[in-house]
């Protein structure tokens, strides 16, 4: 039996502000610029996946706990990682243009399908 993954409820915001917690016509609070802002997500989601490619995906026991996948949206990806192993589950990562996508897709991600498009 194929395991699905499930939402979590609370985005990932790695420490960063998220887009739902400050107005949009305003610079993000600790922030002096919007450019400020978002090389301060540039810089962490680049963290955030040179920690995802160090992870052994050929070995099905090794923990995919921080692993990111991400979905072609709109000019550019819907960002999600791994908080959990077992259920599967996954956070939204609302960075840059806060591209999300559907539950369907959410639905159908499994531990073998992760594994199988990190594999370099």
């Amino acid at each position: 039996m194929k395991v699905m993954a499930r939402l979590d409820s609370k985005p990932f915001t790695a420490g960063l502000p998220n887009h739902n917690d400050f107005k949009l016509n305003e610079v993000p609070p600790g922030y002096k610029s919007w450019s400020e802002f978002y090389d301060a997500q540039d810089k962490k989601l680049q963290e955030l996946l040179e920690a995802s490619a160090k992870i052994d995906y050929s070995n099905p026991k090794v923990s995919l706990k921080g692993a990111i996948v991400a979905f072609p949206r709109g000019d550019g990806s819907a960002y999600y990682i791994v908080t959990k192993d077992r259920p599967l589950t996954v956070a939204h990562i609302p960075f840059c243009d806060d591209w999300s996508t559907d539950w369907p897709t959410i639905n159908g991600i499994t531990a073998a399908w992760i594994r199988s498009i990190n594999r370099f």
